[in-house]
């Protein structure tokens, strides 16, 4: 079983741990929640994870601002969409909606319109048809990402577009060989 948010439940015996770091928020503030990202001082999270993943983010750079002797492997996040018009009304619910706005952006779409919504929002038609309405009068493709796309009706999969998120690798094998050989 592989958890996502699943390395502060302390009810759950875990294998093996990853700390997984975007170099776009990188770690936030370093201060706890509420006040900031950090759900437990980054000491005790060193201290339980087995090794350190970074997506976008350099390891030097995480090594010149975090002391740590945790394995380290690197990972690039690629957005993949299929055919969509340059100017897109995007909206999204998702914890950092700037990541998915800006990755739109990074590939050369003219965000004209974009609504946030809340994390793991469950939309309601109103919504929805609004956004339509709006990207209609201008003549706009709708775009979300693929965990907002899973919750919207069936009605409007086949007009709304999404995006997908690839994590590579730069050493696959590597961090293969790493977890096998740690949960052996």
């Amino acid at each position: 079983i592989i958890l996502d948010d699943g390395l502060q439940s302390k009810h759950i015996r875990k294998d093996l741990n990853f700390l997984i770091v975007d170099g776009k928020q990188r770690l936030g503030n370093k201060k706890l929640f509420p006040a900031g990202p950090l759900r437990e001082p980054l000491n005790h999270c060193f201290k339980k994870c087995h090794a350190i993943i970074l997506i976008d983010y350099q390891k030097e750079d995480f090594q010149k601002e975090h002391d740590s002797s945790i394995p380290i492997f690197l990972a690039r996040k690629k957005i993949l969409i299929n055919k969509i018009k340059k100017n897109i009304f995007a909206f999204c619910g998702i914890g950092f909606p700037g990541n998915f706005f800006n990755s739109l952006t990074d590939r050369g779409f003219n965000l004209v319109h974009s609504q946030i919504f809340g994390d793991h929002h469950n939309y309601r038609k109103y919504e929805i048809e609004r956004i339509l309405k709006i990207a209609k009068s201008k003549h706009l493709d709708v775009v979300t990402t693929e965990k907002d796309y899973v919750r919207l009706e069936e009605e409007y999969k086949k007009i709304i577009k999404y995006t997908k998120v690839e994590i590579q690798f730069d050493n696959k094998d590597q961090l293969l060989s790493f977890i096998l050989k740690t949960i052996n």
